[in-house]
């Protein structure tokens, strides 16, 4: 969607194929409220034996918080790996989230057998919950990730991590 805008209601949605947002698009969840823990989740699904992949172009606005109840707690985006039939594979082993400035995620982001590059932040109202499971990431520009209201967020009992190491 080139410069057009797409307003969610709270509840999941499951895309077959992949997310695209070209510049200047706008997805959202206006009636979403992160403080009430009302979001969306939003499920890459397998289309056949492929499962889609999430490319938001550089000045996207998303503005996007998970549910903090039900199935989905906590997830805000998720490419499915439960239960596929062999031979399944990703249509891009690449994702890409590069939004213009202010734009928002809060909740768990699971890509974990791709690459993301992530250019957001978590939401700056209610609990403040980023997280990334990816295969391989790269942080662009000012980004920032956040878990200290994660348990809020719909995302308990979380596994610490107690050494971290940077691999090039």
């Amino acid at each position: 969607m080139t410069g057009q805008t797409v307003d969610l209601w709270p509840g999941t949605y499951g895309i077959t194929g992949d997310l695209t947002i070209q510049a200047s698009g706008v997805l959202k969840c206006s009636t979403c409220d992160n403080a009430k823990g009302s979001g969306v989740t939003i499920i890459l699904t397998a289309e056949g034996t492929k499962i889609g992949a999430v490319s938001m172009a550089a000045g996207t606005v998303f503005n996007l918080n998970a549910p903090s109840s039900g199935a989905f707690a906590g997830m805000v985006l998720v490419q499915d790996a439960n239960g596929l039939p062999p031979g399944t594979t990703y249509t891009s082993s690449y994702n890409n989230i590069t939004g213009a400035p202010g734009a928002t995620l809060n909740g768990l982001v699971y890509l974990p057998n791709s690459s993301l590059t992530f250019n957001g932040k978590p939401s700056a109202t209610g609990p403040t919950c980023l997280l990334l499971v990816v295969g391989r990431l790269n942080i662009d520009a000012s980004s920032s990730l956040d878990s200290k209201g994660c348990e809020n967020a719909g995302l308990a009992d979380l596994p610490i991590v107690r050494t971290v190491a940077l691999a090039e």
